[in-house]
């Protein structure tokens, strides 16, 4: 499964959980990129998704260089949107294997 049928069924995922889909493919040039933006009442969750031939595959492609980049990136998109850069929020990992199988590690890039 490579990226984008990653990131869909990463959000149908999430959508079936009873999440909202605020933003998809975020990008600031230059900066980063966040695949998924969903929302629980007032709470963002700001997601990467990485596929593999397994889920631990997958997280072996996860660097703390790009969690970095991603947590930028998410304080770019509150200023964008005028929200409280003090907002609940989560940055969550989604690792999805070959099969389309998805494990999300909630909070795995806080």
């Amino acid at each position: 499964m490579i990226g984008a049928a990653a990131e869909d069924v990463t959000r149908r995922k999430y959508l079936q959980s009873g999440f909202e889909l605020e933003r998809a493919n975020y990008r600031v040039p230059g900066l980063g990129e966040i695949d998924l933006i969903m929302r629980a009442g007032q709470k963002l969750y700001f997601i990467e998704c990485k596929s593999g031939q397994t889920s631990a595959d997958a997280a072996a492609l996860l660097s703390n260089h790009q969690r970095d980049r991603m947590h930028q990136t998410a304080l770019h998109f509150l200023e964008a949107t005028g929200r409280d850069m003090n907002c609940d929020m989560r940055f969550d990992a989604a690792f999805v294997d070959r099969q389309g199988s998805v494990s999300v590690i909630p909070g795995a890039l806080n």
